[in-house]
């Protein structure tokens, strides 16, 4: 089985303890795929920007269980220290990458919801595949198409991004 599946079957394990949130759920395996499509366009890891995207809002789903690791106090502004930590403990248990792997995942996750700043080429590839999952699906009704949508969308020859007026999921996007 491969590390992506081992994270994916990990991840569906936490799943099935939540009192479900759907939205989390599915944006996760949003950005999990465009991270892998944004590092392979980029030459970074995909294998590795697959399971940070996977992970990188983990908090919110943990939030939701029975278990230990039921976080008060969790909000937007700290999910993703609470994720990075959470996902060390997903690597660590599951054994299957290196420290230095799990160091390069938790930091991108850790350092996701900056949006403002620039940090490495890997850290970004995250960054960006977030804001691109939003701005297709806009499941939260925030408007994420700032700068890092329009870059992202010249970056993939997105002609005219303003004619996503309706989302993936069928709701009327009134931020267009």
């Amino acid at each position: 089985m491969t590390r992506i599946r081992q994270i994916y079957n990990r991840v569906n394990e936490i799943l099935h303890n939540c009192d479900g949130i759907p939205a989390v759920y599915t944006h996760l395996f949003e950005v999990s795929q465009s991270c892998a499509l944004i590092a392979l366009r980029r030459g970074e890891n995909a294998e590795l920007a697959t399971i940070a995207g996977v992970l990188h809002d983990i908090a919110y789903l943990k939030s939701n269980t029975n278990d230990t690791h039921n976080i008060i106090g969790l909000n937007g502004n700290n999910h993703a220290e609470y994720s990075s930590k959470i996902a060390m403990e997903i690597l660590q248990g599951l054994n299957i990458t290196t420290s230095e792997e799990n160091d390069i995942i938790c930091s991108a996750i850790q350092k996701h919801s900056d949006k403002d700043a620039i940090d490495t080429p890997f850290d970004e590839v995250l960054k960006d595949a977030d804001v691109f999952a939003h701005g297709l699906s806009n499941v939260t009704g925030t408007n994420f198409r700032g700068v890092r949508w329009d870059n992202i969308c010249k970056e993939f020859d997105i002609v005219n991004p303003k004619l996503f007026k309706y989302t993936v999921c069928g709701i009327y996007d009134k931020s267009n």
